[in-house]
């Protein structure tokens, strides 16, 4: 007999937190807790790393972060937009970095129910070329990924910074999107936006 959720219905799958700390001149100004959506194409890049079986189907490597500047509904800069999974992008990436770091917990916690990992990335407004945003009048930045890379393509894992409108290689895949109140970028007032993007399993 079937319980109240179908088998296919039992919600295993990824989900995300992402948080975030913006700081202006090395003082922190802002700090955002939410969780993310995971988008149908970055399902089909963990489905692929699963069922490699060939050089066809290569494995791919969360290893990169991307930001942007349209993440928030127009009217409202404190308002996010609500992402929906069909999804290939973020609504305006302005600038995509290899992360910086990443901590791995498998099977931890008191009874091994904790997996987990990390990847955390700084971004500061000066690398950030004013041509890159929507509107060069309001910097900002409201929106945030998590990107997928095929290791063994000759772009290779570690990578140079992409900004807006550069393209990235087209290996890369976004695996999901959070939208956030808008936190201004200034290059002037030195700031700089730290995430810290955690993908779990329950």
């Amino acid at each position: 007999m079937l319980g109240k959720n179908p088998a296919h219905l039992d919600h295993f799958g990824l989900k995300g937190r992402v948080e975030i700390w913006a700081y202006r001149n090395g003082e922190l100004f802002d700090h955002q807790d939410v969780h993310n959506i995971i988008l149908y194409t970055g399902n089909a890049e963990i489905i692929r790393t699963l069922s490699v079986v060939s050089p066809t189907t290569q494995p791919r490597i969360i290893n990169r972060m991307c930001i942007g500047d349209q993440g928030t509904i127009p009217a409202d800069p404190t308002v996010p937009k609500v992402p929906t999974k069909n999804l290939t992008s973020l609504f305006h990436e302005i600038y995509r970095k290899d992360v910086d770091s990443r901590e791995l917990s498998v099977n931890s916690g008191v009874d091994g129910s904790v997996n987990q990992c990390r990847f955390v990335a700084q971004f500061n407004a000066v690398d950030v070329a004013m041509s890159a945003y929507a509107n060069p009048s309001q910097p900002r930045v409201n929106e945030v990924g998590l990107v997928f890379v095929n290791p063994v393509s000759e772009n290779g894992l570690i990578r140079t910074p992409v900004t807006s409108p550069d393209v990235p290689p087209s290996d890369e895949v976004v695996l999901s999107i959070r939208c956030f109140k808008s936190i201004p970028f200034e290059v002037a007032n030195d700031v700089t936006v730290t995430i810290r993007y955690t993908l779990y399993m329950e």
